[in-house]
């Protein structure tokens, strides 16, 4: 009976000490799982933190419907196409569109909304630009500084954020071009034979001025006539301009004899 009483004491404390193990691997485990989910819970709040950070990132952009708008606001006109791209180190929308009678290209920052460039004549857009020297006075001082008395071709642009003439005076060299700053008036470059030719290119010739040019030309096409481009060539001693017109929304090419002003060559450009 002793024996019996022994060996059952035995088996109990068995089972009670299996019990207590069993039930501290279990404690064991529970803690682990916390531990896990915990660390998979500071996982999320990492994930979590990326994406908004990104998502900070992409929303301090503007985007292009902004960029749109930031360009027809400016010039009116229709968009045709906008392109990304990174021009000097900086992303910009390049903003292609129609306007009046001219095609412009524009570049925004991205991350500022700011237009950087226009490549297109802004005498052309259907919004006017405000800058502070008008055309007839920046004709004026392309006179001064060059002495040559016509001018060719006048296109208003910005470049790197300040709106500047682009000036083309008649000659019969290529290098004619000076740029002066629409709002200060200042010489921005200037080609440097045009300093040394000055007047004395024309010295031999008695020129048509543009005005009486111009005057022709709306007497044989019409008034809705715009010059897009006059150039001054001579071929066997005589001066002649090449002329390109666009006049009820037809384009022409024409050469014109510069001193009587006898139009000696007529093309409709497809």
């Amino acid at each position: 009976m002793r024996k019996q009483t022994f060996a059952f004491s035995i088996l109990a404390s068995s089972l009670l000490i299996a019990a207590c193990s069993t039930g501290q691997a279990l404690e064991n485990n529970q803690s682990s799982v916390d531990r896990q989910t915990a660390i998979n819970v500071g996982d999320d709040s990492s994930d979590s933190s990326k994406d908004e950070s990104q998502s900070s990132s992409t929303s301090s952009e503007i985007s292009t419907e902004q960029a749109s708008q930031i360009a027809t606001d400016l010039l009116g006109g229709t968009i045709e196409k906008v392109d990304r791209d990174v021009e000097d180190g900086v992303t910009v929308y390049e903003v292609e569109l129609y306007s009046g009678q001219e095609d412009f290209d524009v570049d925004i920052d991205v991350a500022t909304g700011d237009i950087l460039n226009i490549d297109g004549n802004l005498l052309e857009a259907e919004n006017t630009v405000d800058v502070s020297i008008s055309k007839e006075e920046a004709e004026d001082i392309a006179r001064n500084q060059t002495g040559l008395a016509d001018i060719a071709q006048i296109e208003l642009e910005m470049k790197n954020q300040s709106y500047v003439y682009d000036i083309e005076m008649l000659s019969i060299d290529d290098d004619t071009d000076i740029v002066i700053d629409a709002n200060s008036g200042d010489v921005y470059s200037m080609d440097t034979s045009i300093a040394t030719k000055g007047a004395d290119a024309f010295k031999d010739a008695n020129l048509m001025p543009r005005s009486e040019l111009e005057s022709i030309l709306v007497e044989q096409f019409g008034e809705d006539l715009t010059i897009k481009d006059l150039d001054l060539d001579r071929e066997n001693g005589k001066f002649m301009y090449e002329i390109e017109i666009i006049a009820d929304n037809v384009r022409y090419e024409l050469v014109v004899d510069a001193e009587s002003g006898t139009l000696l060559e007529q093309e409709i450009d497809d």
